[in-house]
């Protein structure tokens, strides 16, 4: 096409051509420089400040006790609207699996996702729990959704106490074999496990039944007392846990209803007994979830003994061997791809296995199960 020059005001800055002295450009943009850096140096701060603040004595005795702690406030704003738009457009854009695709069965690589782990405290806070020299990073985020009506019985957005006694009996850890992602979750004959769950919440979730994360505390352990007596075998072979009838005579705790805002965060020791609970609200629940390996797992492969004893890997935890926080590249914003390989991105996605765990039916005459675990 034909090439023209247009007068435009001095005002447009996004179109204006402006002609100066070298000099003077040089200086503009070495200008430039310097302001970025500094908003960079004060995001760093920012993030120090706020993992100082969130990890305590008191909350590490909290997090050793239940297994699982919740950190308010810990992902700014800003990085948690820039999550929301981009899960929003890839919906929009989505052409193929509807909404069921973004209830924990996709795993982006965007920024806009990463950044939720990347450019907040997590990494800090991780680093100091598990005890590790540099502080993490993530190559892909779980998108989990739940929808109105998600655990309810078909077509309903209401549940019975009989219906809710029959999903939170239908609680997971991740990484157990299943047919729930085809050459993702079937993975028979090996555990996935890892260190730490790292969910992020994006929405408002400030009433229990409404798609949040719930936890049992103490499971951790209940769990490591029942692979110590019963071994790893059927869970290696079939995914099975002692769930459904099981449930309450190897966890003795109430579930806890995870409520918070955006921006709250929840980890989890890989060991603590989860599910999601039924959402009869009218509001989508917005999370994403990382999952931490520390650099005692050497392998993608299945590590037993933090399964027996929950807490090995985690030295932060015990105030020994923690090791100086390296945050040099904590907040650091990049518009490219992130620093981990495709390779990791692949073995980060195969981790993810699995949020969205549908309980053994308790709704539907023909026994069919939606998502299998």
């Amino acid at each position: 096409g034909k090439q023209s020059l247009h007068l435009v005001s001095r005002d447009d800055k996004k179109h204006r051509i402006v002609f100066q002295p070298w000099k003077q450009a040089v200086d503009e943009n070495l200008e430039r420089i310097k302001e970025s850096k500094a908003r960079k140096e004060a995001a760093k701060e920012r993030i120090k400040t706020v993992a100082a603040k969130a990890i305590d004595s008191k909350a590490i005795e909290k997090l050793k006790k239940d297994g699982f702690i919740h950190l308010p406030g810990i992902v700014e704003k800003e990085t948690v609207n820039n999550a929301l738009r981009e899960i929003n457009r890839l919906m929009g854009a989505s052409s193929e699996g509807g909404a069921d695709k973004f209830k924990a069965k996709f795993s982006p690589n965007s920024p806009p996702i990463t950044n939720l782990f990347n450019n907040s405290a997590i990494p800090l806070i991780v680093q100091r729990l598990i005890g590790m020299q540099k502080a993490p990073s993530q190559g892909a985020g779980q998108i989990a959704l739940r929808f109105p009506g998600d655990f309810c019985a078909n077509g309903q957005t209401h549940i019975t106490p009989d219906q809710y006694e029959g999903v939170r009996k239908g609680w997971h850890i991740d990484g157990a074999p299943s047919n729930f992602l085809p050459k993702v979750t079937d993975h028979w004959g090996e555990v996935h496990n890892f260190d730490a769950l790292c969910g992020v919440l994006l929405s408002t979730v400030d009433e229990k039944m409404s798609g949040e994360l719930c936890c049992y505390p103490g499971s951790h352990y209940e769990l490591a007392e029942h692979f110590e007596k019963k071994g790893f075998d059927e869970i290696r072979k079939t995914g099975k846990l002692p769930n459904g009838k099981d449930t309450d005579s190897v966890l003795k705790s109430k579930p806890v209803h995870c409520l918070g805002k955006p921006g709250d965060v929840f980890i989890a020791n890989y060991m603590t007994a989860h599910f999601i609970a039924p959402n009869v609200s009218p509001n989508i629940r917005y999370a994403i979830y990382f999952r931490v390996r520390g650099p005692s797992f050497t392998s993608k492969k299945h590590h037993p003994e933090p399964m027996l004893k929950p807490w090995i890997h985690w030295k932060g935890m015990v105030g020994s061997n923690a090791g100086d926080i390296d945050d040099s590249k904590v907040g650091d914003e990049e518009d490219g791809e992130p620093e981990a390989t495709q390779a990791r991105v692949g073995v980060l996605r195969r981790l993810a296995s699995i949020d969205y765990v549908k309980p053994k039916s308790i709704f539907f005459d023909n026994g069919d199960d939606e998502n299998p675990e």
